[in-house]
């Protein structure tokens, strides 16, 4: 009740959502919630042409320099998010062309946006070779640092379509990332991928 009565009332102020990128994403959250998607989407166009995307309480950031500091860390962050809130609102109104743009946006924007890439994945939005590209251009080494990067890429390699990706045994892991080999989530999408490329062996193997 709260987020419908903030999202439809007259004194939304424009001018505070385009300068302070946290009052922006709550009213964006807040009209999507409320299912007023035009209107929605009318703000989330607004501030793009403003360029308030690329700024966040009057502080610049340059993609480059991405996580040096805590604060760029977070403008990242939120740009990534308000990236993924447009997806969303073109998904609802069922562009899922346009959602998957955005979508892809977002996690280039920030790596460790998680939901725009389970957006992608789980609703089918890419086709195995375009999922494979994704993620082989997505910047993990400049954001990430350390065994995090081989991390990140395996889990996000382990939710690809798994009709299409070889299957490998999760025991011969990266002398790193040996540790999950018993991780139940690895496991199960390792089975998975076993099973639909017919290699019952393993995926026995794994499951027992």
């Amino acid at each position: 009740m709260l987020v419908k009565s903030f999202a439809k009332s007259d004194t939304l102020d424009h001018a505070a959502i385009e300068t302070h990128m946290l009052c922006f994403y709550l009213a964006v959250r807040s009209l999507l919630a409320a299912w007023e998607l035009n209107e929605a989407l009318q703000v989330l166009n607004e501030n793009e042409a403003n360029t308030a995307l690329h700024s966040t309480v009057g502080v610049s950031f340059d993609h480059s320099t991405a996580g040096d500091s805590p604060l760029e860390t977070t403008a990242l962050q939120l740009e990534s998010s308000v990236l993924f809130l447009k997806g969303r609102v073109f998904e609802s109104l069922e562009n899922r062309g346009i959602a998957a743009d955005y979508y892809k946006k977002a996690l280039r924007t920030d790596v460790h946006c998680y939901e725009a890439f389970e957006a992608l994945v789980q609703h089918q939005m890419l086709s195995a070779s375009e999922e494979n590209e994704l993620l082989e251009s997505l910047p993990i080494s400049e954001q990430c640092s350390g065994s995090e990067r081989q991390l990140l890429h395996l889990l996000y390699q382990s939710k690809l379509k798994k009709y299409h990706a070889p299957c490998e045994d999760p025991s011969t892991l990266p002398l790193p990332l040996s540790q999950l080999s018993s991780n139940l989530d690895l496991a199960v999408s390792q089975a998975e991928r076993a099973y639909y490329n017919c290699n019952y062996q393993l995926c026995g193997d794994i499951t027992d």
